[in-house]
């Protein structure tokens, strides 16, 4: 209990989060995939749920840029990229990683990356 609500007499708000010793943090869901890998030496946190939970018949993949911050990726400039894909279709591509990999890969021979790549080691200034 807060100290404050200890004042008040009120019962302590649940966050969710583990606190104290021989305390548990909720359970994750069993249904996400997570992985971190690195491409072309940026460190990218993958998510991967193969059941959506907006809907049995897609798969949810995202990706965020973990390091170095503020680099482009073929297929975002924000660094955060999801995307929902018929169900099945990333186990076919190998799997959440090759499927990124691959996916990446594919993308960063377009021009537009590689000029956008270039523009962010030349640190614009304006």
């Amino acid at each position: 209990m807060s100290p404050k609500a200890a004042a008040k007499g009120k019962p302590a708000k649940r966050t969710g989060k583990a606190k104290g010793p021989g305390r548990k943090a909720p359970a994750r869901n069993p249904r996400i995939i997570r992985h971190r890998l690195v491409w072309q030496g940026v460190t990218l946190a993958l998510r991967y749920e193969p059941r959506s939970s907006c809907s049995d018949e897609h798969s949810l993949l995202e990706l965020k840029v973990v390091r170095p911050q503020g680099v482009p990726l073929p297929i975002t400039a924000t660094g955060n990229w999801s995307h929902f894909l018929p169900r099945g279709e990333v186990e076919e591509g190998g799997g959440p990683e090759s499927y990124v990999c691959r996916l990446l890969d594919q993308e960063a021979a377009s021009q537009a990356y590689r000029h956008a790549l270039a523009r962010w080691r030349q640190l614009e200034l304006f």
